[in-house]
């Protein structure tokens, strides 16, 4: 049986000790798959519009993603924010928020970008380096 140095995480009765050990097993198996935290992960400013940016990004990550994708123009503030959701993973159906960019008027032609991501097994810049890879090829 597994115990846990008196902390009571695991108990005494076969019941307890196999939840224990389901839940241990889908924390092993879906710990490094993605995060459970966004962070700012990416900042670049790009010479170009910030929409026309931002709508090609989109078009050109739309065709090679299996997330769902979506783009919201912000009116009123000079941005646009494309997000990344996946939903139905880790053995339930909660939608979860993968990455999101915000594409913003930094000056006359320049468009700021910041990606907030979580983290994946292929590294913290994983979906940072997709979205800066298509934005900088509607440059």
């Amino acid at each position: 049986m597994l115990t846990s140095a008196g902390c009571g995480i695991i108990g005494g009765n076969s019941g307890d000790s196999m939840r224990a050990l389901l839940a241990l097993t889908v924390t092993a198996l879906c710990g490094g798959c993605v995060t459970s935290q966004s962070t700012p992960s990416h900042g670049e400013t790009l010479r170009g519009d910030y929409a026309r940016i931002a709508a090609c990004a989109f078009q050109r990550l739309e065709r090679e993603s299996p997330q769902d994708l979506r783009f919201t123009d912000l009116r009123g503030t000079e941005s646009a924010r494309i997000t990344a959701e996946v939903t139905g993973t880790f053995l339930t159906s909660a939608t979860t928020r993968v990455w999101e960019a915000t594409f913003r008027r930094a000056g006359e032609n320049e468009t700021a970008i910041e990606i907030r991501a979580m983290g994946t097994v292929y590294g913290a810049d994983y979906y940072p380096n997709q979205v800066m890879a298509a934005a900088r090829a509607c440059i």
